[in-house]
């Protein structure tokens, strides 16, 4: 039978060995933070106190700084010439010249550091190619409606429905023969007509067409067409 007198001392656990040698490592680590920030701090204060007496804040340089500058003129080239060849390789490299992480973004700046510097979120170049696009998407729906409405005359025609100077003025409106869409008054000068008279002989044309197309019509197409360019 035991006493309680003798006390037994096992093995420490592995948590606690596993513990015990993980304060070591954390106060390791929240030394060097604190080193790291006691040296900005030192920094930081050895800026202030040479820009205080006027000289230049670079190293321990005895040289005053350039007017408007807080750096003689020599380590101003220098860091013009750092400045410029960070600049030179994040180009190269397709990245941002101011961050150097993200890529550029229609131009030498991704979309966040692009933000700062523009009123407008997007730049210059990506914003013409959008308007550059839009102007191309209208004037392609333009031609392929101009183009599906003269085989709807063609068929028009071809039928005999409208016959006489109806029929020639349709023909000429349309620009069956000259691929170009004509005014009124072109059309009217053509046929040595006035525009109103003109307008009436296209009247039945324009019903019959726009029964049979819809809203897809050349004339509605170019009123869209100048609103969208304006």
């Amino acid at each position: 039978m035991l006493s309680t007198s003798h006390t037994v001392r096992g093995p420490f656990s592995r948590s606690t060995r596993s513990n015990g040698a993980a304060i070591p490592a954390r106060r390791k680590r929240r030394a060097a933070e604190g080193s790291r920030l006691n040296r900005r701090k030192r920094q930081e204060l050895k800026y202030w106190k040479r820009r205080a007496t006027g000289v230049c804040v670079d190293g321990r340089c005895a040289n005053k700084p350039e007017v408007g500058h807080t750096r003689c003129g020599k380590h101003l080239r220098q860091m013009s010439q750092c400045v410029t060849k960070r600049r030179n390789e994040r180009m190269a490299q397709g990245l941002c010249i101011v961050c150097g992480e993200r890529p550029k973004f229609w131009g030498h700046r991704c979309i966040i550091c692009h933000q700062p510097c523009s009123k407008n979120p997007l730049p210059y170049r990506a914003r013409r190619a959008l308007r550059l696009y839009r102007e191309a998407e209208s004037l392609y729906d333009a031609d392929w409606i101009q183009a599906k409405a003269r085989l709807a005359v063609r068929k028009l025609l071809a039928s005999g429905e409208i016959n006489g100077n109806a029929a020639k003025a349709l023909r000429l409106y349309a620009g069956l023969d000259s691929g170009k869409w004509w005014t009124y008054s072109e059309v009217g000068e053509l046929m040595h007509i006035s525009k109103e008279w003109v307008r009436r002989l296209l009247e039945p044309s324009k019903i019959a067409l726009g029964s049979i197309l819809g809203d897809n019509v050349p004339w509605r197409t170019e009123c869209r067409t100048q609103r969208v360019g304006r």
